[in-house]
């Protein structure tokens, strides 16, 4: 499997919603998930089960599937979580299959990225569709409590990971996918610290799975370190924005006192993102008015996120800009040391010059990810840069 010719433009170009005509037997699909979707019931039973599923419009050449699932929730109850699965349209069976983290939309139930489908632009189509060409299945998770009940539990890793692992569960009943159990996490930021739990939680959550390595491209590593230069240390609106849905989130998920952190314009925009993505809430100045590392309760709640503190039974591969001024490259050298200490191997691929968002859609960028996951799928010597 080699991406080749596949440009980003024309990628992206192919990616109406219009639906294609099938040549199965199956109705004509709809652009767009059904809202119904999102109340699917978890009911009981266990993790990565698939509750239901629905084919949505796809490029030519390929299917996709909106999907629900039964997941864990943070006090290890039975939810529902949503996705999406493409595949290639053809009768293969037992496809490599790519689990997917998507980057930061949001914490309300508006910012799911499948409630778009296979929108331009978003994770999926930019970093996913590229695996599909490729001749995998790719599965794009939502994460909890983005479109179905519940707060969001921004940038937990063991919500974000038990989702990743989840999905491929999921994907992997999902006859018509053609999905098999050699799987690969993959994301980016918010996303590739989905990817790092994932493979540290699963040889004990979903040993079944045969996980060939773990992406993470500028992931979200350790927060109590991007906490130490101050959530507003970027000075834009990302790094604004993502602080006060990180207090938002956290405040409504663990009841986390949330007073005397945010200013008061970091306040109102909290109020606001709960309910709207952030491209539609206004966030002109820092949110942040006191580090929450200097509350004990926050200080052990940002270190519980970090990501490396157990060993990936599969090669990793870290990337992140030298450049990133939202997620501090600072973070991915602590992951790698401790992965490695934990006997992991670990490639640390520093990416001279290159911020936050070059990392994954800079040129060649994800051809160079696509390439190293193929190579763990196909078995090749892994490089180890652990020393």
């Amino acid at each position: 499997m080699r991406l080749r010719c596949l440009a980003l433009v024309a990628l992206l170009a192919a990616c109406s919603t219009t639906p294609r005509p099938s040549p199965t037997p199956f109705p004509q699909p709809r652009a767009l998930p059904d809202a119904a979707l999102y109340a699917t019931p978890s009911g009981s039973g266990p993790p990565g089960e698939l509750l239901a599923s629905e084919e949505i419009g796809a490029p030519s050449g390929m299917r996709a599937w909106a999907i629900a699932y039964r997941s864990t929730g943070i006090e290890d109850e039975p939810i529902t979580v949503t996705g999406v699965v493409v595949a290639p349209d053809d009768d293969t069976a037992e496809r490599p299959l790519v689990t997917l983290g998507h980057w930061s939309t949001g914490i309300a139930d508006a910012c799911a990225p499948s409630r778009d489908g296979l929108r331009p632009g978003s994770t999926l189509v930019a970093v996913g569709l590229p695996f599909v060409a490729d001749g995998a299945v790719v599965v794009a998770t939502d994460y909890a409590g983005l479109g179905t009940p519940g707060p969001h539990p921004f940038l937990v890793g063991a919500s974000e990971g038990r989702a990743m692992l989840d999905a491929a569960r999921a994907a992997i009943a999902l006859d018509a996918a053609g999905a098999g159990r050699r799987v690969a996490a993959v994301g980016h930021s918010q996303g590739g610290q989905a990817a790092l739990w994932a493979g540290e939680l699963a040889a004990t959550y979903a040993p079944e799975l045969d996980l060939a390595g773990v992406a993470a491209i500028a992931p979200v590593g350790d927060l109590v370190d991007i906490a130490r230069t101050g959530f507003n240390a970027g000075g834009d609106r990302s790094t604004w924005t993502n602080a006060a849905e990180l207090v938002a989130s956290w405040h409504a998920t663990f009841d986390l006192d949330a007073s005397g952190i945010l200013t008061d314009g970091g306040r109102r925009a909290a109020d606001a993102l709960l309910d709207r993505c952030p491209r539609r809430v206004d966030v002109t100045a820092p949110t942040i008015a006191s580090n929450p590392l200097d509350d004990p309760a926050w200080r052990a709640m940002l270190a519980a996120q970090a990501a490396g503190t157990q060993p990936i039974p599969g090669p990793v591969l870290i990337a992140h800009g030298t450049a990133d001024t939202l997620v501090p490259i600072s973070g991915s050298r602590l992951v790698a040391d401790r992965l490695c200490g934990a006997g992991t191997s670990v490639t640390l691929d520093e990416l001279a010059g290159l911020d936050h968002v070059r990392a994954i859609l800079g040129t060649g960028r994800i051809d160079a990810v696509v390439g190293w996951v193929e190579d763990r799928f196909a078995g090749r010597v892994t490089p180890d840069g652990c020393g």
